[in-house]
């Protein structure tokens, strides 16, 4: 009988340009084709370096395997579950909304957003949030290509900005968006020129504010998760 672990080979997944085509995990496998598809997540802290990046969990996707190399796509980022509770934790109101929106570049992102405040806040002024809300990542979605549109969120740039505008409203104590996942391409986008889309908004590990990806484990490899 074939032993099955022998006939198993080891893969370098890499993460995609925009994030500096770094190592994120090893996995094995029998055959290039069947690693195709997997998911692996990881946290920014663990791409670039940078401790305060620790809550920010990206996921990614396989798409091409050349060699002992299994090469993926950015497919979604969220904060981590623990993260949001602090931040919950002694807030009066709360405010989280899920949007589907289109970039320039034809894309559908889902955007999940978190606005917290630290006393009650009244009808109208939640519903004058939610409209900036989702006007304003409208706006950021529209106006950019997926790349520049993905940098915004993880950078804090978009949080920022719903901020900055709600002021006007009400002060909100804190704004995340605090997920996101790409739903579709445009018809005839390959695995390819999704990642041409995404290098334009290259992530370099700057000092940027916050933003990030979800998890859900089947198997742990060096800190890793890969599904």
């Amino acid at each position: 009988m074939k032993d099955r672990w022998k006939a198993k080979g080891w893969y370098r997944v890499m993460a995609p340009e925009m994030f500096n085509n770094v190592l994120i995990a090893e996995t094995m496998s029998d055959a290039p084709e069947k690693l195709m598809g997997r998911t692996v997540e990881t946290t920014m802290q663990e791409l670039t370096g940078d401790i305060s990046k620790t809550h920010l969990k990206l996921r990614f996707q396989i798409n091409d395997v050349k060699g002992s190399d299994a090469h993926t796509r950015f497919i979604g980022y969220s904060l981590a579950s623990d993260y949001i509770r602090r931040l919950s934790r002694k807030r009066r109101s709360q405010i989280d909304e899920s949007y589907s929106v289109l970039t320039k570049d034809g894309f559908e992102v889902m955007v999940k957003a978190l606005g917290l405040a630290e006393k009650k806040i009244q009808s109208s002024q939640g519903t004058a949030i939610r409209n900036i809300i989702k006007e304003t990542i409208n706006e950021s979605a529209g106006s950019k290509t997926l790349g520049g549109f993905v940098k915004e969120m993880i950078s804090g740039g978009l949080s920022a900005s719903i901020f900055s505008k709600c002021k006007s409203i009400y002060p909100l104590k804190r704004v995340e968006v605090r997920a996101s996942e790409i739903l579709s391409a445009p018809e005839g986008i390959s695995g390819a020129v999704l990642e041409e889309k995404l290098e334009t908004g290259s992530v370099k590990g700057e000092k940027e504010e916050e933003s990030i990806s979800q998890p859900s484990e089947e198997k742990r490899e060096g800190g890793k998760t890969i599904f």
